[in-house]
């Protein structure tokens, strides 16, 4: 759900080839940074060309942010070149439910793969690639919004604050914290209302069209939901002791359906790191809506 601005301020810059919100020096620093953290990950999450099973915390994380990196050069190049107009012609010829569905199978085959082949190194970050592309393209308008609107500094800020702040409490209060993050009913209870305030939002759209409210509410609970479930898969995360990792390492390597491979303690870097950036991503994006409707009457 967009606003009539926003949807002005999409069409003048797809439509206006003087605009121009991408510059090539703004792929230096992130490309450099890109590098680094590669180089990083390289000599930390490896050991022989396989995973290991050191510093699974610090290693995830290190994904993380290459994630977020990638995510953002994407973003760079789908903005400077426009690729979102190519979406909105796809769609606009397809018509919105059948684009919608064939979107979700898509996404969801994708999804299946990516998972399915967690020994497989090489496989997870070809899809691991492929997949921040995707959502770094479907995304790609918010960049241009937010630049429009000159809120793209404030929405980083606030994300990167946010998430940080989050991260320090829930580092001093675990003890209080992690009983809530253990219990797989909270958890799912989570999960469940995001897809029905999904559901909701879609239906309230089509039968009424634009809300700033509904906005703003639903924007405001997905982050509530999502802060739950960055703090629950980093937990998962926090649990992986190097041992079991050890173990998972050798009996997943044999096969993902042998009954002593446990694959949530396998190190397969590209799928545990990408739960925490998703739910990084999420948070982001509807702060990004917060921050749109806010500015837009």
């Amino acid at each position: 759900m967009i606003s009539t601005n926003e949807v002005k301020d999409m069409n003048a810059y797809l439509n206006d080839n003087t605009t121009e919100l991408v510059k090539t020096n703004d792929f230096y620093i992130p490309v450099a940074i890109l590098v680094v953290l590669c180089g990083l990950i390289y000599n930390s999450a490896f050991e022989n060309n396989k995973y290991t099973c050191d510093n699974i915390v610090a290693n995830v994380y290190l994904y993380v942010l290459v994630s977020l990196v990638l995510f953002h050069i994407f973003t760079l190049i789908f903005v400077k070149n426009k690729s979102i107009k190519y979406l909105y012609a796809i769609q606009k010829k397809m018509g919105n439910i059948v684009f919608l569905l064939l979107f979700v199978a898509i996404l969801f085959g994708l999804f299946m793969v990516f998972y399915s082949i967690q020994t497989n190194i090489i496989g997870s970050h070809i899809m691991l690639v492929i997949l921040i592309g995707i959502i770094s393209y479907l995304l790609s308008y918010l960049f241009i919004l937010l630049k429009m609107q000159g809120l793209y500094n404030q929405v980083i800020l606030t994300t990167a604050l946010l998430v940080f702040g989050i991260m320090c409490i829930f580092y001093y209060k675990q003890e209080l914290i992690v009983p809530y993050l253990k219990d797989e009913k909270i958890y799912l209870t989570v999960v469940v209302i995001f897809i029905i305030l999904i559901i909701c939002k879609l239906i309230y759209f089509y039968i009424y069209g634009y809300s700033k409210m509904i906005r703003i509410v639903g924007a405001s609970v997905v982050v509530v939901l999502f802060i739950y479930l960055l703090l629950a898969d980093t937990q998962q995360i926090l649990e992986i002791t190097p041992s079991e990792c050890k173990t998972a390492l050798v009996e997943c390597q044999k096969s993902m359906f042998n009954s002593k491979c446990n694959i949530e303690k396998y190190p397969s870097y590209p799928q545990k790191s990408y739960e925490i950036f998703n739910d990084i991503i999420v948070i982001a994006k509807n702060i990004s809506e917060i921050f749109l409707a806010s500015n837009n009457d």
